[in-house]
């Protein structure tokens, strides 16, 4: 099976834990980071207890989005001062069609877990999106 490379990001408040799904104790999740997902057209995204969750595709035209993903969510830490930012590298199956690569809504769910694991700590993601990039 083939598989492709993916950059997920991971964004949420530090120490906050949100009210979503069936189990609603908690914060309510911030619109601005709702808005963020629509504003930088992620290719599949998560909200959970712990924040927002996006996926792009490891490209050239991926990684211009994460750029502006991450410019966004750095302009967002004026309004969300303890705003965490956590990113990583995944891999999902490859599913094709008849005109090239399906559009797929998967998110590798260990990278996913690794980016939330970053956004409660050190804020390196810079450093791992420009190593990412180079790889």
């Amino acid at each position: 099976m083939r598989t492709r490379r993916t950059i997920v990001a991971a964004l949420g408040q530090k120490g906050v834990r949100y009210g979503v799904g069936v189990n609603p104790d908690g914060r309510y999740f911030p619109r601005a980071l709702l808005i963020l997902v629509t504003a930088c057209r992620a290719e599949s995204y998560d909200i959970s207890h712990g924040g927002l969750v996006v996926s792009y595709t490891a490209s050239p035209r991926g990684y211009k989005l994460v750029e502006r993903f991450l410019s966004y969510a750095e302009a967002m830490r004026e309004i969300l001062p303890d705003l965490g930012i956590g990113i990583s590298e995944g891999v999902v199956p490859a599913r094709f069609r008849w005109f090239g690569l399906r559009p797929d809504t998967t998110i590798d769910l260990q990278a996913a877990e690794r980016a939330r694991e970053r956004v409660q700590g050190e804020q390196t993601y810079g450093d791992e999106f420009r190593r990412l990039r180079v790889a």
